[in-house]
């Protein structure tokens, strides 16, 4: 609740740190799939489904704790579930990824408003927002 008067709600840290992660996440996982199964597009479909993704065990180095990141990995898959197969099946890199999705949402600037990144880097070697 509260700041009505807003035009946009920004979106809450927890969220945008989730949806960076879950991009970044899905990211390592469709290149992981696509190793094995020769076919991105298959690769892609794998990794954004919410019970192979969505997992506390891919989440134990971002900043938030696991079983919040997993709820939000979630929210985030109900909402860009879709761009993200589709942006992944196309092999289109982390950070335009987090730019067209997260970045959409406002999460750019809430990211940094938090300072650093992740205890340590996603699985890209970087922070992408």
């Amino acid at each position: 609740g509260g700041g009505e008067g807003a035009q946009r709600r920004a979106p809450d840290a927890q969220y945008c740190e989730a949806c960076n992660a879950t991009v970044l996440e899905a990211w390592a996982l469709a290149a992981a799939h696509e190793q094995r199964l020769g076919d991105r597009e298959s690769a892609a479909m794998e990794a954004t489904e919410a019970g192979e993704l969505c997992q506390e065990a891919r989440f134990r180095s971002w900043r938030f704790p696991p079983p919040l990141m997993v709820a939000n990995c979630r929210r985030v898959l109900a909402r860009w579930g879709e761009e993200l197969e589709d942006a992944l099946a196309a092999r289109r890199p982390a950070a335009a990824i987090v730019a067209a999705t997260c970045g959409r949402q406002g999460c750019q600037e809430v990211l940094a408003g938090l300072g650093d990144g992740p205890v340590r880097p996603g699985p890209s070697g970087k922070y992408e927002l």
